[in-house]
Order: structure tokens, then C-alpha cells, then sequence
């Protein structure tokens, strides 16, 4: 029962993102995040999670700050590099991105916001209840449900396995820490380079 619990807990904001792309559109992708930004903050409202997870975590903050500024970077040279090769990106992504406007206010937006809200739910209420393994597998999911409705399944595979790996590794950083803080540090890092990453795609004109 526990276990059936925590999986609808971890596929109710993988249905609002892939229903949400599906039915607003890449065009108004802003109902698709605040529907999944209310579910961030609405269900462990309800279920009564405790600001213990806030806790300070001061030990960890000088390796949170350094691995947060390593995957901006890793993930712009990397992406960028693969972007120059055409190993990234589908003929498709250009467009996407520039369907997404505001640009700066969404990227903004994403770098205040978003990093905390995925914290808040899939670290910090999910994962007491799904553990790592399935809470990390459920993250990933998250992000191939959305890539699905506008990528080919290979593609949607493609982008989101990082999302996946990276579930594992902020569950691991949430239980050794003990604190939620490391993970919405290095979230916010790697957000950072993956929207840099959006940008170039943005401007690369096209063959």
C-alpha cells in the first residue's frame, strides 16, 4: 500500500506535465509549469511537510557552491560541444525553444523558482516515501512525459537520461546531508547550464 501510495504521489506531476505540453502546447507552456508548480506546493501542503527540511546545512555549502558552479559548466562545454556535432538538439528543438516567450522572463523564472519547487516535492516530500531508486526513476519519467509530446520517443529518451541520473544523485545528497539545501543549490547549477544550453540552440540559426 505504501509503495502504491508513493508511485500515484511521484505520476501525478508526470501526468500534469505530459497533459499539460499535450493540451496547452509548447506555445503556452507557462499553464503547463504552474500546473505543475501548484502540485509542488499543493500536495505537501496537504500531507503536512515539515519545515525541518530546511534545516541548515552549512557544512555542506562550500561543496554545494562548487558542484553547482562544475555542472553549469560541465553542462554548457559539454552540451556545446555536442550541439557543434549535431549529437544534441533535434532538427525540431530550435523551433520549440522559440516558441517559449517571454525568453527571459521564463529563464528567470526557472532559475528563481524552479530548482526549489522540484526540491521541495521530489526530495523533500517525495522521497521518504518512494526512497531513491524509485523517486529518482519517477523524476526521470517526469521529464520524458513531457519531452515525449514533442520529440520522438528516441529523442525524449535521449534528453531526459540525465534527468534521471540526476534523480538518483540529489536523493543520495538529500539523505547524506540531511538538509534539502545541497540539492536546490547544485539543482540550480545545473539549470543554469542547461538553460545557457537552451540559449545557444535559440540562436543557432537553422541548416
Amino acid at each position: 500500500m505504501r509503495v502504491a501510495r508513493a508511485i500515484f504521489l511521484g505520476l501525478l506531476p508526470v501526468a500534469a506535465v505530459h497533459f499539460g505540453i499535450r493540451f496547452a502546447g509548447v506555445e503556452r507552456l507557462w499553464v503547463t509549469v504552474a500546473l505543475y508548480h501548484a502540485i509542488c506546493v499543493a500536495v505537501p501542503a496537504l500531507h503536512g511537510l515539515s519545515r525541518e527540511e530546511l534545516k541548515d546545512a552549512r557544512r555542506w555549502a562550500l561543496a554545494s557552491v562548487a558542484i553547482a558552479v562544475a555542472l553549469a559548466a560541465g553542462i554548457w562545454a559539454v552540451g556545446r560541444a555536442f550541439h557543434a556535432r549535431g549529437w544534441i538538439s533535434p532538427p525540431e528543438a530550435r523551433s520549440l525553444l522559440l516558441a517559449v516567450e517571454p525568453w527571459t522572463v521564463f529563464v528567470v523564472y526557472s532559475l528563481a523558482v524552479n530548482p526549489f519547487m522540484e526540491e521541495w516535492y521530489w526530495r523533500a516530500f517525495l522521497l521518504p516515501r518512494s526512497g531513491i531508486a524509485m523517486g529518482g526513476a519517477l523524476f526521470g519519467l517526469m521529464h520524458f512525459a513531457g519531452f515525449v509530446v514533442v520529440l520522438s520517443p528516441l529523442d525524449a529518451a535521449l534528453l531526459s537520461a540525465p534527468a534521471f541520473a540526476s534523480g538518483f544523485a540529489w536523493g543520495w545528497m538529500r539523505r547524506a546531508s540531511g538538509s534539502l539545501w545541497p540539492c536546490v543549490v547544485t539543482h540550480l547549477g545545473a539549470d543554469a547550464g542547461i538553460l545557457a544550453l537552451f540559449q545557444l540552440i535559440r540562436t543557432t540559426p537553422s541548416p
